[in-house]
């Protein structure tokens, strides 16, 4: 995933470059590529040793451009929880302010960054997540700055600057520390993931539990090779997917998969935000209309479930 935001940054200069080039005759433009090509030395590297231990691919999710119900379309929304709804709303003035006033080659580079990165994060098969959103920061940071910079430079009074620093800052440093403007941002998905999921509990019964040859498989389970190592269990008794669920994705290939390589358990949650398509086979499990798994113990914390399931045919 994060080799090719690294990929994607060199594409998008790459392409300024040559639009620049060809707008502009840039009579630099051998000498920047080059300069940018450069940069590839240390990161060629560190992709083809993080090729071999990537955790997941990027995976396109096509349906991600359904009308009105694709999360391109519905990714924007959660952009002001990350930065608030007030920064949100003067980004988006700012946006039509250097649309209309302030089209230049700054702007343009950093609206192309944006659009890249947002469609590039929003066609993933990944939720939402504060960490991936800080690519758009760049781009806020700048149009803000410009948008900003445009109404002190009206208002042409001597402390006008100190007064927009000043009032920005303890804005920033209020919805960042005071409990009652910040719970809005704790409560996003990704600190849910990482806050409330009862991952710890549910690992150490798999130690304590999954004896002999049984294996177990764990399908969407925050940080279980995580648990896995700390408690030290053997890596051959847990087949773990997380993101792509293709090989389980529907009842018969989740039946051929356990059949296939002998599965024992099979542990999913059961969160309020696994809401998406991809993710109908934890509702298949949940629901476990044909009864063919026994449920052998659930995990919760803060209302995020863990089930963990035994297969009925080994019993």
């Amino acid at each position: 995933m994060y080799k090719r935001s690294i990929l994607l940054m060199l594409f998008v200069c790459i392409a300024f470059l040559i639009i620049s080039k060809i707008k502009n005759k840039d009579p630099d433009f051998s000498i920047h590529l080059k300069v940018i090509l450069l940069s590839l030395v240390p990161i060629v590297p560190w992709m083809l040793i993080g090729k071999f231990f990537s955790w997941r691919n990027y995976n396109i999710i096509w349906s991600n451009f359904q009308l009105f119900n694709g999360k391109v379309f519905s990714y924007f929304l959660n952009i002001p929880l990350d930065i608030s709804w007030l920064l949100f709303f003067l980004f988006l003035f700012s946006v039509v302010f250097i649309l209309v006033a302030r089209r230049n080659v700054l702007s343009f580079y950093f609206g192309m960054l944006f659009v890249a990165y947002y469609f590039f994060l929003a066609l993933d098969i990944a939720y939402i997540s504060p960490r991936l959103a800080m690519a758009f920061y760049p781009t806020i940071a700048v149009y803000l700055a410009l948008f900003l910079y445009s109404i002190i430079d009206k208002i042409r009074w001597k402390h006008s600057f100190k007064l927009f620093f000043f009032v920005l800052t303890a804005y920033l440093i209020a919805i960042s520390t005071v409990p009652s403007l910040h719970t809005e941002f704790q409560s996003a998905n990704e600190f849910r993931k990482l806050q409330d999921f009862p991952t710890d509990k549910a690992m150490k019964w798999v130690k304590d539990n999954v004896k002999g040859n049984e294996k177990i498989l764990t399908l969407r389970i925050m940080a279980d090779l995580f648990y896995r190592d700390k408690y030290g269990i053997d890596k051959n008794k847990i087949i773990a997917f997380w993101y792509d669920l293709d090989k389980v994705s529907t009842p018969e290939k989740l039946k051929a998969f356990y059949k296939r390589n002998k599965i024992s358990y099979i542990m999913f949650p059961a969160p309020e935000y696994l809401k998406s398509d991809n993710l109908k086979i934890l509702t298949y499990l949940k629901e476990n209309s044909d009864e063919e798994f026994l449920q052998v113990q659930k995990f919760n914390l803060d209302k995020n479930y863990i089930y963990v399931y035994k297969l009925k045919e080994i019993l």
